[in-house]
C-alpha cells in the first residue's frame, strides 16, 4: 500500500535552469509548481513497479529525487511515461537516507498518461525499503 501526497510548493529561489541533475528554481511568483510525494513503504528484493498512477493534468517534470531507509546491491528506480523513461539513465540509490537526484531527459507528462516508478534491483542479495520518490512539477495549463 502507498499515500499519494500532492503538496503545492511556493518555492522562494529565483531562476531558472537547463536539464540538469539539480532542481531549478523558480520565483515565489511562478504558478503552479507542486511536489508529488510518493512514499513507498515496505521492503522490495526485485525488480517491481510498486507505484502505478495516471497524470491528473498537463506537467512539466522539473525535478525527480530519490531516498531510502535501506538499501542493498544495486538498486535503481526510473519513472517512466507510457513505458518510455523521462530520465536520461535511472537513479542508482548507493546508501540509505541519502536523497538522490536524477537527471530529466523528457520533462513533459501528457494529460492522463500512465506513470510508473520502477525499481530495478541486482547483485547480491538486493533490497530496497521504505523508498520515497519526489516529483518537482509544474502544472501546465
Amino acid at each position: 500500500m502507498f499515500i499519494v501526497a500532492l503538496i503545492f510548493l511556493p518555492l522562494p529561489l529565483s531562476g531558472t535552469g537547463s536539464a540538469s541533475a539539480a532542481t531549478p528554481n523558480y520565483p515565489e511568483t511562478a504558478p503552479g509548481i507542486q511536489a508529488i510525494v510518493l512514499p513507498i513503504q515496505g521492503t522490495y528484493t526485485s525488480t517491481v513497479i510498486p507505484v502505478r498512477w495516471t497524470a491528473p493534468f498537463k506537467m512539466r517534470i522539473i525535478g525527480v529525487s530519490v531516498s531510502a531507509r535501506d538499501v542493498s546491491g544495486t538498486v535503481t528506480v526510473d519513472i517512466k511515461e507510457a513505458g518510455t523513461s523521462i530520465l536520461s539513465s535511472a537513479i542508482t540509490c548507493a546508501s540509505a537516507n541519502v536523497t538522490y537526484e536524477g537527471t530529466i531527459s523528457d520533462s513533459y507528462i501528457a494529460d492522463e498518461a500512465a506513470v510508473t516508478v520502477v525499481f530495478t534491483l541486482s547483485g547480491g542479495s538486493p533490497h530496497i525499503t521504505d523508498a520515497t520518490v519526489v516529483l518537482t512539477i509544474r502544472r501546465m495549463y
